[in-house]
């Protein structure tokens, strides 16, 4: 257990650092713009861990306008791992949209749903009222778990957001 300890005290570091510099990436192609500061703002993952959601950003853009970055993590095909980030604006109670940063689904029918641009725009500019919007988007076929596991998460983390939302628009701690 000592070895185990050890060699975990020197890859996880590392391994934090991938995913730092994958979320940044996800963020970045969801926005038209510079991201100018990034300020973690989770202050307690416990209670966030029923819908998902491991880390909340507050990014501030070049711009001077504001989103709050969410890494979740979801259950997709035989409840493998789906992770993505999705940005929020809190002012203007909507959704900038998804960005997949791993997933582990079967790579020619979930894994290509996660990759297909359309299906992830039925993520944009949703408001965060309630259950989203995504009526006549049907695009997975053979893969109706992984869309129905991100669609779950994706409507749950909203309803959790429009809930808590005087928490993020205060900032977030």
């Amino acid at each position: 257990t000592v070895a185990i300890w050890g060699i975990n005290s020197v890859t996880a570091p590392i391994v934090k650092e991938r995913a730092d510099r994958e979320a940044i990436k996800a963020y970045a192609s969801l926005v038209d713009e510079t991201i100018d500061s990034i300020e973690e703002v989770t202050d307690d993952f416990k209670k966030y861990q029923d819908v998902g959601i491991e880390k909340i950003d507050k990014l501030g853009m070049e711009s001077g306008s504001t989103y709050h970055a969410l890494t979740i993590r979801a259950s997709g095909y035989k409840g493998e791992l789906i992770l993505y980030v999705m940005l929020i604006d809190v002012n203007a109670q909507k959704t900038v949209g998804i960005s997949i940063v791993e997933e582990h689904q079967t790579p020619s029918i979930g894994g290509k749903l996660l990759k297909n641009s359309e299906y992830l725009n039925k993520f944009k500019d949703q408001p965060l009222s309630g259950t989203m919007n995504t009526a006549g988007v049907d695009m997975a076929a053979g893969a109706t778990q992984t869309s129905a596991g991100l669609d779950s998460s994706v409507n749950a983390v909203t309803q959790y957001v429009t809930a808590s939302i005087t928490k993020f628009v205060g900032g977030g701690k």
